[in-house]
């Protein structure tokens, strides 16, 4: 359904400690070790994250 569509706002490039500074918001004391922008949104900015203390990788969408 959304094929040809353009994305209507650029994307948010936000390094690993941008990102750890947003999160700790809603979860003190959490920290990015390590992100990836995955860009193929059409709206909003998401990470391919990796946090400390955890194995797997966590989704963090930046809602603009």
């Amino acid at each position: 359904m959304q094929d040809g569509w353009e994305r209507r706002t650029p994307f948010l490039h936000l390094t690993a400690d941008e990102l750890t500074g947003r999160l700790q918001r809603a979860i003190p004391g959490v920290r990015v070790r390590s992100a990836v922008p995955l860009t193929n949104g059409l709206r909003n900015s998401t990470y391919r994250a990796v946090l400390l203390g955890l194995d797997l990788p966590v989704a963090i969408r930046v809602y603009t």
